[in-house]
């Protein structure tokens, strides 16, 4: 499905007959840092069903919740950290400086953060692959970012929106049965047997 998937229509979608699990995916831009380092990260939330995830780990495993994240290798080695580290995920609202006490400028503060812990590194991908995330995260934490960051991740209802959603079908199922009940809903699925 393509951007802007409410919550309705993935309840929606997983009560199609046919339909094992539906798995939101949320893709944000946040920063991340340790210390005097950080590294704006492309990230993607974990697949809620792990049949359904496409990541590829090089070492570690995928975050299981919202105090953990899965860093690329390459965000890892500018950040100088490894498995087991904690780095902090943060997102601003707006962006400038703004006037301090003292007369002088400072960046605008961060409109959320987390602190959480480095339990997975990605593989680097062969070639270039524009979709590729630098980090993973789970939907929780996704969703907290998403709401504290820019409003890119919202409907004019102001409820946070998954850019697309996986489906995996019930084993069975007809493929071109569920992917026409599917079209009914908006364009872009992704449908995957098990």
């Amino acid at each position: 499905w393509e951007s802007g998937l409410t919550s309705d229509q993935l309840a929606a979608a997983a009560a199609v007959d046919g339909v094992e699990a539906v798995s939101p995916i949320y893709q944000l831009s946040f920063i991340v840092s340790k210390d005097a380092a950080s590294d704006y990260v492309w990230a993607r939330s974990a697949a809620s069903d792990p049949r359904l995830e496409s990541a590829d780990l090089d070492s570690g495993r995928l975050p299981a919740d919202a105090s953990e994240i899965t860093l690329g290798i390459a965000s890892a080695k500018r950040l100088g950290v490894q498995l087991g580290d904690e780095v902090v995920a943060a997102t601003f609202a707006d962006t400038g400086f703004v006037e301090a006490d003292d007369g002088l400028t400072e960046p605008v503060a961060a409109s959320y953060q987390a602190t959480v812990e480095v339990v997975g590194l990605l593989a680097e991908p062969a070639g270039f692959n524009f979709d590729a995330p630098t980090a993973m995260v789970v939907h929780e934490l996704a969703l907290n970012i998403a709401a504290n960051g820019p409003v890119e991740h919202t409907t004019d209802s102001s409820e946070l929106t998954a850019d697309r959603a996986l489906v995996l079908l019930e084993p069975g199922a007809d493929i071109h049965t569920v992917h026409a009940e599917l079209d009914v809903q908006p364009r872009g699925a992704e449908v995957h047997r098990d």
